[in-house]
């Protein structure tokens, strides 16, 4: 009897244990998890800002556009739209130092992608703007007026690789502000809107999809 006591004794001793050390690590993973959910929620809310200011520039300047009367044409919308960067050079706090970026990317490929490509669209867009206004400025300088019509060719190309940048980096923002509220901010598990764009992919899903897949 005294035996099946000990034996009993010893058994309930190493199930304390076990369950002791499972709980300490369950617990230590739940710590860990949270953690890492906080970290990214922080720097996510240092990023939204920039996505928002990237979506509210582009927004006021197609209404800007869109008031014109009479209409521009095609041909002057992309100067007409450089021109206006040029004076309002959208500055970006948190995107373009790539911390917040490195603490979210590991979340999502496709949330990485698009912020990675906003940051270096971004990027891009000091360096042709500054070329913009170079063009710009040596077209109304005064020359022959041979040289009129070379020098105008020169300052729409210009204006057209800017709203090509602009128009990625916007874009790419919209599309990184919508994976960041579905993956980051919003309350309902990952899981399943990894699941619902997946099998029922939205408007903005399949945006990303082809932004991604065209480059």
């Amino acid at each position: 009897m005294a035996d099946v006591v000990t034996l009993l004794d010893h058994w309930q001793t190493l199930v304390g244990s076990f369950i002791g050390g499972l709980m300490g690590v369950v617990g230590a993973l739940i710590v860990a998890a949270l953690t890492v959910r906080r970290q990214r929620w922080v720097m996510a809310s240092a990023l939204l800002p920039d996505t928002q200011q990237l979506r509210a520039t582009h927004d006021a300047l197609e209404r800007a556009l869109q008031s014109i009367d009479p209409p521009l044409g095609e041909w002057a919308r992309p100067q007409w739209r450089a021109e206006r960067l040029a004076q309002l050079r959208p500055t970006l706090s948190a995107l373009p130092d790539g911390v917040a970026v490195t603490q979210v990317s590991d979340l999502d490929a496709r949330l990485s992608a698009h912020l990675m490509h906003c940051r270096m669209r971004h990027k891009d867009l000091d360096a042709l703007l500054q070329q913009f206004a170079a063009a710009l400025n040596g077209s109304r300088a005064p020359m022959p007026a041979a040289n009129v019509p070379a020098a105008m060719p020169v300052v729409q190309r210009s204006a057209e690789r800017v709203q090509q940048a602009w128009d990625l980096c916007v874009e790419h923002g919209t599309l990184a502000e919508y994976l960041l509220d579905r993956l980051i901010f919003n309350s309902w598990p990952n899981i399943w809107h990894r699941l619902r764009m997946r099998w029922w992919p939205s408007d903005l899903d399949r945006r990303s999809m082809h932004l991604l897949n065209s480059g």
